[in-house]
C-alpha cells in the first residue's frame, strides 16, 4: 500500500496541444451537432446575461471539472471523465438553446434547432447504412 498511486494526475496534460486535440475528437464523436450548437452556447452564455443562471451555470462548471481531471488524466483513466463530461454539455446545450427559444428569435432557434436534428438524424442514417457494407 505504501508505493500504490491513487491520484496519478499529471498537471503536464494542460501544456500538450495533442490533449486539447482529442477532448475537441471526443466531444465531436459524442455527438456531431456539437460542432455547432456548443460554440453557439458558449458564446450566447457569455454575451446574453440571461443565459447565465445556476440551470446553465452548474452543468457547465461540471463538464469544465471533468475535461480539467480527464486532461490531468492523460492516459486511459482520464476517458472516463471525459464521458462523463458529455451528459453535462449535453444539458449545458439545452439549457441555453431553450432560452433562446423564449427570445423574440424563437423562430429562427427554433428552424436551427429542427435542421440540426434533421442533419443529425440523416447522418446517422447514412452512417447505419455503411455498416452493412463492412
Amino acid at each position: 500500500m505504501s508505493h500504490a498511486v491513487f491520484w496519478g494526475a499529471t498537471w503536464r496534460g494542460f501544456a500538450i496541444p495533442e490533449v486539447y486535440r482529442q477532448v475537441a475528437l471526443q466531444i465531436a464523436r459524442a455527438c456531431p451537432a456539437f460542432v455547432i450548437a456548443l460554440p453557439v452556447a458558449v458564446v450566447t452564455y457569455l454575451a446574453w446575461p440571461r443565459a447565465r443562471y445556476f440551470g446553465n451555470t452548474a452543468p457547465l462548471a461540471v463538464a469544465l471539472l471533468f475535461f480539467a481531471l480527464g486532461m490531468a488524466h492523460p492516459h486511459a483513466a482520464g476517458a472516463g471523465f471525459l464521458l462523463g463530461a458529455i451528459p453535462f454539455l449535453f444539458i449545458f446545450v439545452a439549457g441555453v438553446l431553450a432560452d433562446l427559444m423564449e427570445s423574440r428569435h424563437r423562430l429562427l432557434v427554433t428552424a436551427c434547432v429542427f435542421g440540426m436534428l434533421a442533419a443529425y438524424a440523416l447522418w446517422s442514417l447514412l452512417a447505419l447504412g455503411r455498416v452493412a457494407q463492412g
